[in-house]
């Protein structure tokens, strides 16, 4: 499932979200994640980070998160150096 996934939204900031988290970015998948361990939002200007974070219990954090996402998967070279860094940052 997850290799056939392009973002995985993660909910909570729990252990379990997060293992899950990780198995999703091994295969390149985007976490759509509040700030955990192992995510560093990504910056297009600079062209770092492996994830899209979101600040907990806030819907308006989350949705310009999913926006931001969802205008970067547009561009393949920028979406294929987020996959890329995901699955690096995840060994």
């Amino acid at each position: 499932m997850y290799a056939a996934s392009d973002i995985f939204l993660c909910t909570a900031a729990n252990k379990s979200c997060q293992k899950k988290m990780k198995q999703a970015m091994a295969y390149g998948v985007i976490p759509l994640a509040p700030d955990l361990e192992g995510v560093l939002d990504y910056d297009g200007a600079n062209e770092t980070g492996n994830a899209f974070v979101y600040k907990e219990k806030s819907p308006w954090s989350f949705f310009a998160s999913l926006i931001r996402a969802l205008e970067n998967f547009k561009f393949p070279y920028d979406w294929k150096a987020i996959r890329v860094s995901a699955m690096e940052d995840n060994t």
